[in-house]
């Protein structure tokens, strides 16, 4: 039996928010910030959680538990938010960790117990696989993979799948979760207003 792993969370706020026009992290979602609700909803399973910002960004009030780092590689993508999320935890003694944006709201915490419990010394990322697209932010990667991140950005190889290609890797094909997660609400993010405006409708919709 592989024993279970300590799991964290990583929770990437230091977008640019460009098609949204304004800062994601401080997005109202039902009666707190998008920011505050994906850390709220991480923290359900995971600990720690390591927030990610933008040197300078102001972010809505978290936890005190909370671990908020700045990104090392300001404006150089997602990549750079993955390599300074997985050393924290790293650094924690954490064995591997869920990573996601606070653009999700709608993310499933069955979904993220599933992959993180994919984890072990065979699978040391686990993802959602669509066919020509994978879920590199939903995805669980083992706390290690941040030095890979590292020596990729010193390559210019930017692209968060990438990590794949040096680290045995679980493609979980999309159609195996749709029984915890059946619209794949978890995938939604928020890029445009419009986005934005739709995710507000199905919270309506699963409050009423």
């Amino acid at each position: 039996m592989i024993e279970k792993m300590k799991a964290g969370g990583v929770v990437l706020c230091g977008g640019k928010s460009t098609r949204m026009g304004t800062s994601k992290a401080w997005l109202e979602f039902g009666n707190e910030a998008m920011l505050q609700r994906i850390v709220r909803i991480l923290q359900q399973i995971l600990d720690p959680i390591v927030v990610v910002k933008a040197a300078g960004q102001d972010i809505p009030d978290l936890p005190a538990s909370i671990f908020v780092v700045e990104d090392f590689h300001p404006g150089l993508g997602p990549l750079a938010g993955i390599q300074c999320g997985l050393m924290k935890l790293n650094e924690l003694g954490v064995d591997c960790g869920f990573v996601t944006a606070c653009d999700a709201p709608l993310l499933n915490i069955k979904l993220v117990q599933r992959l993180t419990d994919l984890v072990a010394d065979h699978s040391e990322i686990v993802l959602l696989d669509e066919g020509k697209f994978q879920h590199v932010l939903c995805a669980a990667y083992r706390s290690s993979v941040g030095e890979t991140a590292k020596h990729l950005i010193a390559e210019n190889r930017m692209r968060p799948i990438f990590l794949t290609d040096e680290h045995p890797t679980r493609f979980v094909p999309i159609e195996s979760v749709l029984d915890i997660d059946p619209s794949l609400d978890s995938l939604k993010n928020l890029n445009t207003k419009e986005d934005y405006d739709r995710a507000l409708l199905l919270l309506a919709e699963t409050e009423s």
